[in-house]
């Protein structure tokens, strides 16, 4: 990852670790914030448990589809890498004489993933907490400023992507751990009940027909997407990355779900569960619900400030659906604004 085994004669646009910081850019971000909180709207506590197993599974996934893709890359006479699974779905259905049917697949892999890639999620999402922060009323002048932005790095091609996430993803990581690190060690005294309800949510026999099998679709559903991984779109950054040996370049792709899934969304998942952030009943949510979590302890300043909730496990039938398990962690205190919140309130803080 950090270029120790790297030659100036291997072939391909970037370096590994710049390969990586590109994929993640892919993944970082909304998938591992408005997912994690979707998940748990949805699916409850216990899709944070699922979340994290498709995660590690995912890790073998990725590796698999980055150490193909650099396999079967395509380098141009200018330099210029393509490679994915468009290239390799083709060959690996001729090698059981179904090339046909490897051709119709890449071809549906190639218009699903341009499809995919308009991000309409993410901008929603950013627009989201930009109008809640700001008061931005204005999504179409958002939506032309994020364009701008986005136009800026692209126009590089991968070498300028590339450039700019090595740059930037580590500094982001950094700032969510640190951020989350300050809401968990004021909330320490609430994680050993989020961890019950977590697994309780996950495997209570007496919800196993409602609350643990929507915990786990909902969990598999949303690891796949903050992680990407066997979608087949980090393949493409990887493919860029100088080197010669598929399965080096495999063995760095496993990072990526590792971080991306298995720590950052649990990292969000526990900011959430622990600061009792106030999830509308029957209602799913996204980025909002993150942003309530991290809002008590910070008040919209960069220094934390003294949280105002203690969480505790609470066990009662839930009007949501995300409590579906019976167990919940349900915050009793005073909100922000001063007025009183219960566990127990019909709203649904669990």
């Amino acid at each position: 990852m950090r270029g120790d085994y790297a030659s100036t004669a291997d072939k391909g646009e970037v370096s590994q670790f710049g390969a990586l910081t590109a994929a993640l850019a892919g993944t970082l971000g909304v998938g591992n914030v408005a997912s994690v909180a979707l998940a748990i709207s949805i699916g409850g506590p216990g899709a944070v448990f699922w979340v994290t197993a498709t995660g590690f599974f995912g890790m073998s996934l990725k590796f698999c589809e980055c150490a193909l893709a650099v396999k079967y890359r395509r380098i141009g006479v200018d330099g210029v890498v393509n490679g994915g699974p468009m290239h390799y779905l083709p060959l690996a259905f001729a090698k059981i004489g179904l090339r046909p049917l490897g051709l119709g697949a890449a071809v549906f892999f190639s218009v699903a993933t341009l499809l995919a890639s308009t991000s309409l999620f993410q901008v929603n999402q950013a627009f989201v907490e930009v109008r809640a922060v700001t008061g931005l009323q204005s999504p179409l002048l958002f939506g032309l400023l994020f364009a701008l932005l986005v136009g800026a790095v692209i126009v590089g091609g991968m070498k300028g992507i590339a450039r700019v996430c090595t740059r930037l993803v580590p500094a982001m990581v950094l700032v969510y751990f640190i951020a989350t690190g300050t809401v968990l060690v004021a909330k320490a005294a609430a994680l050993p009940a989020v961890f019950a309800a977590i697994l309780h949510g996950a495997f209570s026999p007496t919800a196993f027909g409602g609350g643990v099998l929507g915990a786990f679709v909902v969990g598999v559903q949303r690891a796949v997407f903050a992680g990407e991984s066997g979608l087949g779109s980090s393949a493409i950054a990887h493919a860029a990355a100088k080197t010669d040996e598929p399965i080096s370049e495999g063995l760095v792709a496993l990072f990526e779900p590792l971080l991306a899934t298995v720590v950052v969304c649990n990292l969000t998942a526990l900011v959430i569960l622990a600061a009792g952030a106030p999830i509308p009943a029957g209602k799913a949510g996204g980025v909002e619900i993150a942003s309530a979590a991290f809002q008590p302890c910070y008040r919209g300043s960069l220094r934390p400030s003294p949280c105002w909730s203690r969480c505790s496990p609470i066990r009662r039938p839930s009007p949501g659906l995300i409590t579906a398990s019976g167990l919940g962690v349900g915050c009793l205190g005073k909100g922000p604004s001063g007025g009183q919140v219960s566990g127990s309130s019909s709203s649904a803080l669990w």
